[in-house]
């Protein structure tokens, strides 16, 4: 009893919380949409440079690798900096389409208070 007690409320507060969700983003103001927009072009501004900052070090040719006694240091360099260009190229792509929906979302506002 207890068991099907506590489904049903979980269930219930789950539904709940996706119904205020949606109302919440429905009833966004326009000012609020631009901040987010601000946030989130803050965002890809840093992971852009922060991808060319990988490339730069890829295309580098390890000049540093002169002076480094131990070549797995620089194994080490090289793979991580391919993984952090694998993940800022992800980060960007997410970003751009978060944008394009906020952007959306901001000319719906714009029309509806027109």
């Amino acid at each position: 009893m207890k068991k099907r007690f506590l489904i049903a409320v979980l269930f219930t507060l789950f539904l709940g919380g996706f119904a205020v969700a949606q109302t919440q983003e429905e009833n966004s103001t326009l000012a609020q949409l631009q901040a987010e927009n601000e946030k989130l072009e803050k965002k890809l501004a840093k992971t852009i440079k922060l991808k060319n900052e990988a490339k730069e070090f890829l295309e580098k040719k390890y000049k540093d690798a002169w002076f480094s006694s131990d070549e797995n240091i620089n194994k080490k360099q090289r793979k991580f900096a391919k993984i952090i260009l694998r993940g800022t190229k992800r980060q960007e792509r997410k970003l751009k389409r978060e944008l394009k929906t906020l952007h959306k979302q901001i000319e719906k506002a714009k029309s509806q208070e027109s």
